[in-house]
């Protein structure tokens, strides 16, 4: 294997599932192209990306705009067949601003970043919970993944006024979604935490085992969690091929 590709892999680039050698080097190429210098401003983000995820995302395009964002969003990523970009909130220029009074760009800009990693791997199960993850404030890491959609945000807010307007038999609908949301969180918090304690058993890093998870497909982190991926065809692949280098070379299965 290619040393190169942990290079690639420690600044966010990696083979994704079934993803051919040639197709992963060409995309890499691309990508990296745009890398630029970390500014001053920005220094914290990166070192705290780096100690958090084991990551140096210096390629990850990002611009300032107001443009399709819901009143509450610092930001959004937005994801086409070329990549990913991040668009913070216009007045989140000024390095002091504060959304709502609580999160700083900074804060807003990791959170993206989590979104932009994981572009390619096509499965949004665990995005949010890991995006989530980057915030400093617990109360965000363990409840921010209660609604995972700007689209479930305002069908709450549609049940909620239905139930003050039409009628009182709308407030079932609120309960339902409320304790839909609340069981998966719950529910998705148990699953990543296992997958966790099982790559924890294996490696004893825990910096490698939240890089690992950041770059894990839905599907490897529910094998993970019942401790069964390392029984796999994929475990032989390129991408973890990448990933054993990188991080746990000196792990005995």
């Amino acid at each position: 294997m290619n040393p190169l590709y942990v290079e690639w892999n420690l600044l966010g680039v990696f083979p994704l599932p079934n993803e051919a050698e040639a197709e992963f080097v060409a995309r890499a190429e691309r990508l990296l192209a745009s890398a630029r210098p970390v500014s001053a401003e920005w220094s914290w983000a990166f070192s705290y990306l780096q100690s958090m995820w084991g990551v140096l995302p210096t390629w990850v395009p990002l611009t300032f705009s107001n443009r399709g964002l819901s009143i509450w969003e610092g930001g959004c990523c937005w994801i086409d067949a070329s990549g990913a970009q991040i668009q913070l909130r216009l007045r989140l220029k000024d390095r002091e601003a504060l959304l709502l009074g609580l999160c700083s760009r900074q804060d807003i800009f990791v959170h993206e970043v989590v979104h932009a990693l994981r572009f390619g791997l096509q499965g949004d199960k665990w995005e949010e919970w890991l995006a989530h993850m980057t915030s400093k404030s617990l109360w965000r890491r363990v409840l921010g993944p209660w609604v995972q959609s700007s689209f479930e945000v305002w069908t709450l807010f549609m049940s909620l006024w239905l139930a003050w307007l039409m009628s009182p038999m709308w407030a079932f609908l609120t309960v339902g979604l409320c304790s839909y949301f609340s069981v998966r969180l719950m529910w998705r918090h148990y699953v990543l935490s296992k997958a966790a304690y099982y790559l924890q058993r294996w490696i004893g890093d825990a910096t490698s085992v939240r890089s690992l998870l950041l770059r894990m497909s839905d599907r490897e982190i529910e094998l993970w969690s019942t401790n069964r991926f390392t029984t796999t065809d994929d475990f032989s692949s390129l991408r973890w091929q990448v990933f054993q280098r990188s991080y746990i070379h000196t792990a005995q299965i």
